[in-house]
């Protein structure tokens, strides 16, 4: 089970921590370009963060004492020797897709950090405590927590707590900088129905607008018209961009042959796999890994 909670903002909305890291980053230091990094919250404890963006947003600087709070969208970040991070990565959905869909933009919180360190501190003891780390990736592993066992459930109940907690910290300061939440309170049954079959089924069951409108006994032009309407994307754009989620995230992490990744995705060989992600990406699947792998914070 991945370690998540629930929040109330109006339709559920899924929080979930990929990763919390407290300590120094490599001696050397360390420059790394993410495609499609989750979202990610950065409080520099001792040094130096540069991080630019492929886009329309300007790049940002965060020192010591200051906490940067970074969009999933691309980036390339540049981190001095020595400096020392409190980071979190997490994601926050809904069930068409990432919460946070307006007003959003990097930015640096310079006051009030406090609280915002003192629950991230608490948040990292317990994940630690409850999940363990992965050294090589830094993520954290699936079946950990026994729910079984009283007592996992009982620090399993704390950790939620602190993540709770943590999750106050940060939407307060999205908010006061203008990000503003995006959700579908309540998603046409269509559309709910599709989302749901494509997460039973995974990537692999290959889809098409066409396979989803049939289901639903409906036209491709009705259906396409009404998944954008409710999911703000075009059908495709909103696979390839859910798709290119996936894909990254596994390249960062693991060392998945790309036959294996190929056909989890839906792609029918390793060449159109390998095609698509650098028609995304600008770069091969085997390129993107070379220069992420291990990066972790």
């Amino acid at each position: 089970m991945p370690p998540s909670i629930t929040l109330p903002f109006g339709s559920p909305v899924r929080a979930e921590l990929i990763y919390m890291y407290d300590g120094r980053v490599l001696p050397e230091g360390l420059v790394s370009t993410l495609v499609h990094p989750p979202l990610t919250v950065w409080v520099v404890r001792d040094g130096r963060v540069d991080v630019s963006f492929s886009g329309r947003f300007p790049a940002v600087r965060g020192e010591e004492g200051e906490a940067l709070f970074l969009p999933s969208t691309p980036r390339t970040h540049r981190i001095r020797e020595g400096t020392k991070l409190l980071s979190a990565r997490f994601e926050l959905r809904s069930a068409s897709g990432p919460v946070y869909g307006s007003g959003v933009h990097p930015f640096v919180a310079t006051e009030e950090v406090t609280s915002l360190v003192e629950a991230g501190e608490a948040l990292e003891r317990r994940s630690r405590a409850l999940f363990g780390t992965c050294a090589r990736n830094n993520t954290y592993p699936r079946d950990r927590v026994d729910l079984s066992s009283s007592e996992s459930l009982a620090s399993l109940l704390s950790w939620s707590g602190a993540f709770t907690a943590w999750m106050r910290e940060v939407v307060d300061r999205m908010a006061r900088a203008g990000w503003r939440r995006e959700t579908h309170e309540d998603l046409h049954p269509v559309v709910s129905r599709s989302l749901d079959l494509m997460k039973e089924e995974g990537w692999a069951g290959r889809y098409k607008g066409e396979d989803l409108a049939d289901a639903a006994g409906m036209s491709l032009t009705h259906f396409k018209r009404l998944f954008r309407r409710e999911t703000g994307l075009p059908f495709k754009q909103w696979m390839d961009r859910e798709r290119l989620r996936g894909v990254t995230r596994r390249l960062e992490t693991e060392d998945v042959p790309l036959k294996t990744l190929a056909h989890e995705f839906g792609f029918s060989t390793p060449s159109h796999f390998s095609a698509w992600f650098k028609s995304q990406t600008g770069v091969t699947p085997l390129s993107y890994r070379g220069s992420v792998a291990g990066v972790g914070i």
